[in-house]
């Protein structure tokens, strides 16, 4: 959903405002991104061509859900998603690959600089029923998308960015309180395992033990917690 748009071709200079975009199916958390603010200023005289060079594009604040599944993230499944929207877009033949859907006739994007500041990151697992846990990201700045090529379509641009997001989410463990988190993850653990349809009783006393594991790394130092943490939430997946 987008609340508001404000672009001029004139200048160039546009924003997007209020953009929220929902988890796919099978995820316990509200939504995968809130980006609230994201300005962008792009080079007039590529607009009517088949290449349009955005010169910068900013981020600013957004809200962001890394959540762990049992199949895998949240965020791998919108980047598998986007690739499909992609090939059935493009006509559906030739190879899987975002990269191979977005080589179809189309307008293309050469983004020289995208920033994504002072964002917050919320970690969970689908077992925690929506509970999230927060981080904050350091900027992520990626540089001269698609000018290799002449060009990237929208899946390969939504790979590189979901990748970045991922790769700095999995870092961002580390900043986490893993002492106050160990705490909130068996007390949330309890609540499932004492409601009617809960977990079977031999994957709560697992999920259990690898709380207590959790909060005794917590007194050890950072790294270990981040490990633990890791652990319980079935490992962090690219």
């Amino acid at each position: 959903t987008l609340n508001e748009v404000d672009i001029s071709t004139t200048s160039g200079a546009g924003a997007l405002k209020g953009l929220n975009i929902g988890n796919p199916s099978g995820f316990e958390t509200d939504k995968a991104f809130s980006l609230g603010l994201v300005s962008v200023k792009m080079d007039t005289g590529t607009i009517t061509s088949d290449t349009i060079v955005i010169k910068e594009i900013v981020v600013q604040a957004p809200d962001i859900t890394y959540e762990i599944g049992s199949g895998g993230s949240n965020l791998d499944k919108l980047k598998e998603n986007a690739d499909a929207y992609v090939k059935v877009a493009s006509g559906g033949g030739g190879g899987s690959s975002s990269s191979s859907a977005d080589s179809a006739d189309g307008k293309k994007l050469i983004i020289e600089h995208l920033y994504i500041r002072e964002a917050k990151m919320n970690v969970s697992a689908t077992f925690l029923g929506g509970k999230k846990f927060g981080a904050t990201l350091p900027e992520i700045h990626l540089t001269d998308i698609g000018k290799e090529d002449n060009g990237a379509g929208p899946g390969e641009i939504a790979d590189q960015v979901i990748s970045a997001i991922t790769d700095s989410a999995t870092g961002a463990l580390s900043g986490i309180d893993f002492g106050d988190m160990a705490g909130k993850v068996t007390e949330q653990l309890g609540d499932i395992m004492g409601s009617a349809g809960g977990m079977a009783s031999g994957a709560a006393d697992a999920a259990k033990g690898q709380a207590t594991d959790l909060m005794k790394k917590a007194t050890e130092g950072t790294g270990g917690a981040g490990e633990a943490l890791k652990g319980l939430f079935g490992g962090a997946k690219k």
